[in-house]
């Protein structure tokens, strides 16, 4: 008689096969759980069912994982010791609080939740040439992304939320819906950062990342233009910063704080204040152009440059660098 062959049986695991289940469920159902996973998943699921989104969704789960590699989620006492011996400034330990309230609370348990207050500073305003060096950078498919929040201010978590409906071609609008952040406002795309959209969704569609991929595409394409320049600046830029950079460049020309504010979505005035102290820039920060005709005159403002005077019969431009 011949060998009879073992049929080969994969072991069973703990993972759940839910598979609409959200980003940080997801990706903890993907490994064998421990208990305390299970109970991360467990909470996710239900802030789910309750309806909060899947970008809170993936953060929470990612905050409650790094506590618990570090320290034992069952353990309050513990928990706010790890917190409060990081080196990290007080508006992330704040987040971590947060996120783990919502799992002390799913369990039934209560803890006393440390007082961190984020303070307020200034955003970060990189040059347009430093944010054009990562741009280049990064992956094909990352590029216009990466140009359409530079070109709109539209935030990330509003570009992955994107629908076909939202998207006038003919008008080349994009309409942003309100969001718990942000007002709802219309945006238009001026001809060169339209062609680039187009271009875009005719070869991927309206599906654009959510904001952790984003992110981490962002600082993929940071790394290595890093490699390349070796500027120091170039490290301290997030991909939040480019929405900071449409602000600030966006007050400096208009001088009109309600239109940035109507531009940006911002629901306070008083956000949006913070961006007229951040127009002071120094004589080495500006590049120039000189127009001689209509057309290149009319291609260095399509290009961002403004009209500063007349000379000699030309007209002298300028733009941040």
């Amino acid at each position: 008689m011949g060998k009879q062959s073992k049929k080969k049986t994969r072991p069973k695991s703990h993972t759940n096969t839910i598979r609409k289940s959200p980003e940080g469920v997801q990706s903890i159902s993907q490994r064998t759980q421990t208990k305390t996973d299970q109970e991360i998943f467990n909470l996710l699921w239900n802030l789910k069912k309750e309806g909060l989104k899947e970008s809170t969704l993936e953060a929470t789960g990612r905050r409650l994982r790094i506590l618990s590699r570090h320290t034992d989620l069952g353990n309050p006492e513990r928990v706010k010791e790890y917190i409060a011996n990081l080196h990290r400034k007080d508006s992330y330990k704040k987040l971590l609080c947060i996120s783990y309230s919502k799992y002390i609370g799913f369990l039934g348990l209560s803890w006393n939740k440390p007082k961190y207050n984020a303070k307020s500073e200034l955003p970060y305003v990189a040059t347009e040439e430093t944010i054009d060096k990562i741009i280049q950078c990064a992956k094909k498919s990352r590029i216009p992304l990466f140009i359409l929040i530079k070109k709109t201010g539209i935030r990330p978590i509003e570009l992955h939320e994107l629908e076909e409906r939202s998207y006038n071609s003919d008008r080349g609008t994009i309409s942003i819906p309100e969001t718990k952040r942000g007002n709802p406002r219309i945006i238009k795309l001026d001809n060169k950062t339209l062609s680039i959209f187009n271009t875009y969704i005719a070869k991927y569609g309206f599906m654009f990342p959510d904001p952790t991929k984003l992110r981490r595409s962002w600082e993929y394409a940071r790394s290595k233009a890093y490699e390349i320049y070796n500027d120091p600046t170039i490290k301290q830029i997030r991909l939040y910063d480019l929405r900071h950079f449409k602000a600030t460049m966006e007050y400096y020309k208009t001088r009109d704080i309600l239109h940035v504010k109507q531009l940006l979505g911002h629901k306070r005035i008083e956000t949006t204040l913070i961006y007229t102290h951040l127009v002071i820039f120094e004589s080495d920060e500006w590049t120039s152009a000189v127009g001689a005709t209509l057309e290149e005159c009319r291609q260095l403002i399509d290009n961002g440059f403004e009209f500063v005077c007349d000379f000699e019969g030309k007209k002298l431009f300028r733009k941040r660098k």
